[in-house]
C-alpha cells in the first residue's frame, strides 16, 4: 500500500527507532485497499465503494478515504500497532471515549462516528475506527493575514468559543477517559507521546506512573508534576545517549536540573 507520510513523533533512541519503523512498515503492508473496502462493504451493504483519495500515514495511525456510491464519505482510521506500546484497543477506548464526551456535554463540531471495532494487537484491521469525513485544509500564516477583519474576528471567535467549552469540561482526577459505569470518567492512567516513547525504547515509564493516585490515575495537580519531572529523569538516566562531548552532557544536566528548580520552586 502506497502512504503519504506526515513527519514522525522522534525516538531518542535511534536502534529503536529503526525496529519500530521496519515492524510498522511490515504491519502496513498487511492493510490491503482490498481488506480496507471489504470492511465498508459489511457496513454499508449493497453500495459499491472505492478510495477517493490516497491513504495517508501518521506517526500512530493510517487514514484511509472512501466514498461511496451515494456520495457519503468517510475516513477509516486504523492505529498502527508497532508505534503504540499501550496497543490499538486502549488508544481507540481513550480516543471514542473522548469525541462522544464532546459530542454530549458540548457544541464543538466533531466528525460523526459511524462505526468501530475494538480487537487486540495480533493481526492488522482488528481494530479501527469510521469517521465522516469532513472537507478541509490547513490555514497558513500568509492566508490568515489576508482575511478580513470581519473573517478574522469569525475564526478567532469561534476558537475562543472551542476553548471555553473545553475548559468547563472538568473532572475529579487527571488521567485518560474511558466509558465506564457511570458513562464517560477518568479511569486509566495517563498517556501522551513522551511516555509511548518511553514504554516502547524500554524505559517502563509505568513502573513510575504506579506510584502516583490509583493505577496511575492522579488526584492532584502536584502529583502530576512531580511525576512529569520523574519521567523526566527517568529518561535523562536511561535512554541510550547522544551525547558525545563532555561540554553538551554538562550542558544539559545543568539544564535539566535548572528546570527542575524552577518548577518545584515556581
Amino acid at each position: 500500500m502506497s502512504t503519504k507520510a506526515a513527519h514522525p513523533q522522534g525516538f531518542t533512541d535511534e536502534i529503536v527507532q529503526r525496529r519500530v519503523h521496519r515492524e510498522r512498515d511490515q504491519y502496513l503492508q498487511h492493510i490491503t485497499k482490498e481488506k480496507v473496502l471489504a470492511i465498508a462493504s459489511s457496513r454499508r451493504p449493497g453500495l459499491s465503494c472505492g478510495y477517493f483519495k490516497e491513504p495517508k500515514r501518521g506517526s500512530y495511525n493510517l487514514c484511509c478515504f472512501v466514498e461511496f456510491g451515494d456520495g457519503q464519505r468517510w475516513v477509516i482510521r486504523i492505529p498502527l500497532a508497532p508505534c503504540l506500546a499501550s496497543g490499538t484497543r486502549s488508544k481507540l477506548e481513550r480516543e471514542i471515549a473522548t469525541m462522544q464526551l464532546i459530542a454530549e456535554k458540548t457544541t464543538i463540531p466533531l466528525p460523526k462516528i459511524y462505526g468501530y471495532q475494538l480487537g487486540d494487537d495480533s493481526y492488522p484491521l482488528s481494530s479501527f475506527i469510521i469517521l465522516e469525513y469532513v472537507n478541509g485544509r490547513t490555514l497558513s500564516a500568509l492566508e490568515l493575514e489576508s482575511l478580513s477583519v470581519d473573517a478574522q474576528k469569525r475564526l478567532y471567535t469561534s476558537l475562543a468559543d472551542i476553548y471555553i467549552q473545553l475548559r468547563r469540561l472538568t473532572f475529579p482526577s487527571i488521567g485518560c477517559l474511558t466509558r465506564g459505569s457511570s458513562g464517560v470518567e477518568v479511569l486509566k492512567q495517563t498517556a501522551s507521546i513522551d511516555l509511548n516513547m518511553q514504554d516502547l525504547e524500554g524505559l517502563r515509564p509505568s513502573e513510575i506512573q504506579k506510584r502516583y493516585g490509583q493505577v496511575g490515575v492522579l488526584s492532584s495537580a502536584m502529583d502530576y508534576t512531580t511525576m512529569l519531572l520523574n519521567l523526566a529523569d527517568n529518561a535523562l538516566l536511561h535512554t541510550r545517549s547522544r551525547i558525545l562531548e563532555q561540554d553538551q552532557g554538562e550542558d544539559v544536566l545543568y539544564h535539566h536540573h535548572l528546570f527542575r528548580r524552577f518548577v518545584t520552586e515556581a
